[in-house]
């Protein structure tokens, strides 16, 4: 389904690619799917069933990401983990900056690549006390531009 998925660091330009099909993938990823949330007044008719017609708008684009950082050595695990975690969880000092990670993607049977700027909305990467090189990962993230937007052109696209 997916040529590339590429997360990008909004400051400093620090990259790092998961769901590699290689013969090792440190970041498989099992779930990667967004969703658009819209808004609009909900009117109903006062004397007849049903509502009037009204404007919805798209708000927001919610994506959730379910993985697994898989590695061979618990220290090439640790290695991984940290590149992960310093590209996805937020600084641990003031915010200074309103987006947390770009998401680049390439679909298969698609030359385009697209990208969209999201916040860390939630995330878990529990360490599993048997498991020193294989443990899951999940990401909550929200895009408040609402679409992914075509990386050579800029424009919103609907995917």
């Amino acid at each position: 389904m997916f040529n590339l998925i590429r997360l990008r660091a909004p400051v400093g330009g620090a990259t790092l690619t998961v769901n590699e099909l290689v013969s090792e993938p440190k970041f498989p990823i099992e779930k990667f799917t967004w969703d658009y949330e819209t808004s609009g007044d909900e009117i109903p008719k006062f004397e007849s069933p049903g509502q009037w017609d009204n404007l919805k708008v798209v708000r927001k684009m919610l994506l959730d990401w379910e993985g697994h950082i898989v590695t061979k050595t618990s220290t090439d695990y640790w290695i991984y983990r940290k590149q992960l975690m310093n590209l996805m969880v937020p600084a641990p000092t003031i915010p200074t900056e309103k987006k947390h990670v770009r998401i680049e993607m390439q679909l298969v049977g698609d030359s385009s690549l697209y990208y969209a700027d999201f916040t860390v909305d939630d995330f878990s990467a529990p360490i599993e006390a048997n498991y020193p090189t294989v443990t899951p990962v999940l990401f909550q993230l929200t895009c408040n531009f609402g679409y992914w937007r075509n990386i050579a052109t800029n424009a919103a696209v609907r995917l």
